[in-house]
């Protein structure tokens, strides 16, 4: 694991992040940005990304959420970004 580890390491050497919130989200979904999650967390994706995919997971259901909970998708990824 070691191995791989400092391999995938060496691929990202000289690469920078930008300030813009598109140009950090490119980074981290981009071929070499899949390690950290890879190697130090159970589910393989990094928690901003959950926010990403909210309303594309929860589409059936957000009638439901809104009726039954009060809850809009739309308005929680505004407040957490």
């Amino acid at each position: 694991m070691e191995k791989l580890q400092e391999k995938i390491s060496k691929v990202k050497e000289g690469i920078s992040i930008k300030d813009s919130y598109e140009e950090r989200f490119d980074f981290f979904v981009s071929n070499g940005g899949m390690v950290e999650p890879m190697f130090y967390s159970g589910d393989g994706v990094y928690d901003f990304q959950y926010l990403e995919y909210l309303e594309k997971k929860y589409k059936y259901d957000k009638e439901w959420l809104l009726n039954n909970k009060n809850f809009e998708i739309k308005h929680s990824i505004t407040i957490v970004r």
